[in-house]
């Protein structure tokens, strides 16, 4: 087809097929984001206008994604969380304060599609953060390499 004469506005042939070959050359990046907004609160008994445990208020994750031809992948994505309580009562020792965490992925095809490197850093920036609730308290998280060979 040829190309529009932009009265339309839209799109012709031959740029379709430059963004084509300049993907198919260098890659892709997409974009990714999610929100979750939250408010809950008990309405009667002993926990009465309190806030159910593990309920922050916000959570919004948003990042990259690099793509070169299914064959390598790169993904930059964060977690931002907001406060919570590790307990239903609301208490202040059960208190896990908002957070941002960062993560770098990575995904490379080395042989066809049976043989992949992957890895990457959770808490990428060695962020001070509350995850894992234990019998005797709240855990802090650290930075965590992940390799693996599949």
């Amino acid at each position: 087809p040829e190309p529009t004469d932009g009265k339309s506005g839209g799109k012709s042939f031959k740029s379709q097929a430059l963004q084509s070959d300049w993907v198919d050359q260098y890659g892709s990046l997409s974009a990714y984001g999610a929100l979750t907004l939250m408010g809950a609160e008990f309405v009667s008994g002993p926990n009465d206008g309190k806030t159910p445990q593990y309920t922050p208020e916000y959570n919004l994750l948003f990042g990259m994604v690099y793509n070169w031809r299914d064959r390598i992948k790169i993904a930059l994505m964060s977690n931002f969380g907001g406060s919570s309580f590790a307990d239903d009562t609301n208490t202040a020792q059960r208190f896990i304060p908002a957070y941002d965490v960062w993560e770098l992925t990575f995904e490379c095809k080395v042989y066809r599609d049976t043989v992949s490197v992957i890895g990457g850093i959770n808490n990428l920036f060695d962020r001070s953060y509350y995850s894992r609730i234990r019998s005797d308290g709240i855990d802090p998280a650290g930075a965590l390499m992940i390799r693996r060979l599949q």
